[in-house]
This record gives structure tokens, C-alpha cells and sequence, in this order.
């Protein structure tokens, strides 16, 4: 599991899109979109050469996404 925000979500593979609005997860088994959330973060000088996810534990045990970097992409995504 993942908490993003205040949402959960559950196991599995998720397509990730930004449309420099909003930050949609998709699960990909289904294809069904999972959450979405304002795009919101730091502008980066350069565009990442990879997807990246920095992430923490929670007091509860839960890991938390703090950053994501996508690929493509000059923005440092927060979720906080």
C-alpha cells in the first residue's frame, strides 16, 4: 500500500501522468484511475532521465509518497 495525501492505494502497478493540472494514478490491471491530485511542486532546472519515488514511513507503518520525479519531466511532485 501507498498513501497518497489522505488516500490509500492498494497493491499493484499504477500508470502515473501529469498534465502540468493534476497528477493521475491509474491502476493498470484495470484501467481504472485511482486517485487524482493537484499537480503541485518546484520546477527543476533540467528534466529527469528517469521515474523516481521518495517515500517515508508513517507513524502508523504506512509508507507515505513525499516526491515523485517522472520521467520527462522538470517538476519535483509533492504531495504534502
Amino acid at each position: 500500500n501507498l498513501k497518497i495525501g489522505s488516500t490509500v492505494l492498494g497493491p499493484g502497478e499504477y500508470r502515473v501522468v501529469c498534465d502540468a493540472k493534476t497528477v493521475t494514478f491509474t491502476r493498470k490491471s484495470d484501467k481504472v484511475k485511482s486517485l487524482e491530485v493537484p499537480c503541485k511542486g518546484t520546477t527543476l532546472a533540467v528534466k529527469s532521465d528517469t521515474t523516481v519515488m521518495h517515500t517515508s514511513l508513517d507513524r502508523s507503518g504506512v509508507r507515505v509518497l513525499d516526491k515523485l520525479y517522472l520521467r520527462g519531466s522538470n517538476v519535483e511532485h509533492t504531495f504534502k
